[in-house]
C-alpha cells in the first residue's frame, strides 16, 4: 500500500463510546475533481496512542475506478481531521 496522508472528507456515524464508523468519504484526484466512494466493508479498526491523543486508524474496503481496494484513513481525535493514509 501506498503513503498518502490526504486530508479528506468523511461522513461518518459514533456511537456513544466516541468510536468513529465512516460511511462515504470523498476526495479530490490529481486533477481536481471530487469523488465519493461509498464504505462497502471495515476491515478492523484501532485506537493508536500519538503523543497526549488519539487517533483512530480504520481499514477499510471500497470501489475505486470499478475495482475493490482496501484502505486505511485515520481519525485524530483532538483536532477532528480525518486523512486518507494509505491505499
Amino acid at each position: 500500500m501506498k503513503i498518502l496522508a490526504k486530508p479528506i472528507d468523511v461522513l461518518a456515524r459514533f456511537d456513544v463510546e466516541g468510536i468513529p464508523t465512516p460511511i462515504k468519504i470523498k476526495l479530490e484526484d490529481e486533477d481536481q475533481a471530487e469523488r465519493v466512494i461509498k464504505i462497502e466493508y471495515i476491515l478492523f479498526r484501532e485506537k493508536l496512542r500519538y503523543e497526549k491523543s488519539f487517533i483512530w486508524s480504520i481499514r477499510c474496503r471500497g470501489i475505486i475506478n470499478d475495482v475493490i481496494k482496501d484502505f486505511e484513513i485515520r481519525y485524530c481525535c483532538p483536532t477532528t481531521t480525518w486523512t486518507l493514509y494509505r491505499i
